[in-house]
């Protein structure tokens, strides 16, 4: 990135996770000074740009975050986030410490990639942005999870030319997304239209659980927050709908884990500390799981939505193995199944 200075870096979820967690790493390696220096040069930029102040947030980013520019070229004017949910947090981070809006985009394969993205000129966090000209949305009722179409919320449906008009050879899938009217593709996702026009995705229908106390929480919201956690590298959440609160199976972060458990009393250094040996031991999965009630504490969840423990693994998840997809989505079926005697003790253990 360096050699070829780009202007536009596109990226998933757990990529801009990834390069938050490697700049926080080098930030904390740094003197105390240095970091009260780099969190109030990041603050006041912030606050900054939030007030429209001109001038002073770019004197800021040249002083205090150019080596950050440095690192991509130091060309950048744009960042685009596809594929997965991204905390706000994680986006607000990158946006400020690189230099750039990381912008939040929107779309499918049965749609060419088009339904929408936020315009720069425009910029808000959190936000799927505005639709592009080919297409036309509407929301629909999921009264089972409370979202009416009355209050601007409701399940995405999409139209237009780019959208496929069936699955190749699967008459069934095609029955189940066209399931509404001819031509409405059923996407799955819920949106939420915002006073500008604006498209917010805010849950997802399939990964919407009941659980026991009759209450519905959205695993992909869970996940991109809990994915913050400088603990984790990779983190699927599961719920049981017998149980109240759900569980986490947690790739972890290496390094920061290897910490941890010396900091425990686990390994006598960080060169000693296997994550093999560490995955089931008690002391360290408490340890994960309270710093992840924590994040979420920090991020608004509640209740419910506060994980009840971890099961930490020592595999990656890959394309190759068929954890996850080529855009690093997460194939819950299969990672369940790989674990499952350990997320029914997990349970059992809490009852």
């Amino acid at each position: 990135m360096k050699a070829f200075q780009p202007t536009i870096m596109v990226g998933v979820g757990a990529v801009w996770e990834s390069i938050r967690k490697g700049i926080l790493a080098q930030i904390n390696k740094l003197p105390s000074t240095s970091q009260k220096v780099f969190w109030t040069a990041y603050t006041a930029k912030s606050t900054l740009k939030k007030y429209h102040v001109p001038i002073l947030p770019s004197v800021i980013e040249s002083l205090v975050f150019k080596k950050i520019k440095a690192a991509t070229g130091g060309r950048l004017r744009y960042m685009l986030n596809g594929g997965s949910p991204l905390s706000i947090e994680t986006q607000k981070f990158i946006t400020e410490a690189m230099g750039a809006p990381l912008l939040i985009g929107y779309g499918l394969t049965e749609t060419t990639a088009n339904t929408c993205v936020m315009d720069p000129d425009h910029f808000e966090y959190g936000c799927a942005g505005s639709l592009v000209g080919s297409i036309t949305v509407k929301l629909i009722d999921v009264p089972e999870a409370g979202y009416y179409a009355k209050n601007n919320q409701g399940e995405v449906l999409i139209k237009g030319l780019p959208v496929t008009s069936e699955y190749y050879k699967n008459k069934v899938e095609t029955k189940n997304a066209f399931n509404y009217e001819p031509d409405w593709f059923s996407t799955g996702d819920i949106g939420e239209w915002l006073p500008n026009g604006n498209l917010k995705l805010i849950d997802r229908k399939k990964n919407l659980v009941k659980t026991q106390n009759g209450e519905y929480i959205a695993l992909e919201k869970l996940e991109s927050i809990y994915r913050s956690n400088s603990a984790v590298n990779n983190i699927c959440c599961y719920a049981d709908e017998t149980k109240v609160k759900p569980i986490a199976i947690v790739i972890p972060n290496e390094p920061v884990v290897k910490k941890i458990a010396v900091e425990l009393g686990l390994a006598d250094s960080i060169d000693n500390a296997h994550i093999s040996d560490l995955v089931n031991d008690k002391k360290l999965c408490s340890y994960i799981t309270k710093d992840l009630v924590k994040t979420g504490k920090e991020h608004g969840l509640t209740g419910i939505e506060f994980i009840l423990g971890v099961v930490i693994l020592d595999d990656e998840w890959t394309p190759e193995n068929g954890f996850v997809t080529s855009a690093q989505k997460l194939q819950r079926k299969k990672i369940l199944a790989s674990v499952q005697d350990r997320v029914d003790a997990l349970y059992a253990a809490n009852s």
